[in-house]
């Protein structure tokens, strides 16, 4: 007799199954990051272009003002206007350049710098933050679309007892009870597995945001290999490069 925990036990004990080689066209979750970074988000376009634009005040921040050039003319005829027609007339030009005081023009060309760092350091943590929400949305894809193959099987499974036992019910060899009880059990089936679906359809749609309509590939039939845990020494070295620490 199938009962609804019984169901579910299979169904997760299906989960790790799958052969090893991923199928044609499938979207692996390297290939979700990589296009989710390159597809231009706007809010990390935002972060790149002030940084640029803080580093090019930087540049122009950290030299000389422009010099100002300044001529007048004195004594000049005003029946001719021949610069040699009177002894008196004189020519002045001078250039004027201004000095700022100290190390004025490296501070204000070093802050400038720090704040375009800072502008990028955001856009380095909006990326991670891009990167952990393809892999949430894929792995949560992944385990729901694997879920709803599995819990396909026990459907198919049960439509056939329920075949069989009303085949017997007919011939008087089983009670009424034992084909409703499979019924029931195939109803909450039918539930799980629309519940499943409906995960499903909103991990894809997310994954869609990022990454259009390569969200609608098939996935890998087995999971990405994982690399090995760091240590703790190294975990709390790569926590002090953390953007989110930068920033």
């Amino acid at each position: 007799m199938y009962t609804y925990i019984f169901t579910g036990a299979l169904l997760l004990a299906g989960l790790g199954g799958g052969t090893a080689h991923a199928q044609p066209q499938s979207l692996s979750l390297s290939q979700a990051v990589y296009l989710a970074r390159q597809a231009n988000d706007p809010t990390v376009a935002r972060f790149e272009n002030k940084a640029t634009a803080l580093e090019e005040r930087g540049v122009a921040l950290s030299q000389l003002p422009d010099p100002t050039v300044r001529g007048s003319v004195e004594n000049l005829p005003l029946d001719s206007f021949r610069l040699d027609q009177e002894n008196m007339t004189q020519v002045r030009m001078s250039v004027r350049q201004a000095f700022p005081a100290g190390n004025t023009l490296v501070l204000k060309g070093q802050k400038s710098r720090e704040k375009a760092a800072g502008i990028r350091e955001q856009k380095k943590l909006v990326l991670r933050k891009i990167d952990l929400s393809i892999r949430i949305h894929w792995y949560d894809l992944f385990y729901w679309t694997r879920a709803q193959s599995n819990l396909q099987k026990n459907r198919r499974a049960l439509k056939e007892m329920i075949e069989a036992l009303q085949g017997s019910f007919a011939s008087g060899n089983r009670l009424a009870q034992h084909v409703l009880r499979v019924e029931f059990e195939l109803s909450l089936l039918e539930d799980q597995l629309a519940e499943m679906k409906r995960r499903a359809d909103r991990a894809r749609a997310e994954l869609r945001r990022y990454i259009g309509s390569a969200a609608d590939q098939p996935l890998p039939s087995s999971l990405p290999e994982q690399s090995a845990p760091q240590g703790y020494a190294q975990l709390e070295e790569n926590l002090k490069q953390h953007p989110a620490v930068l920033v």
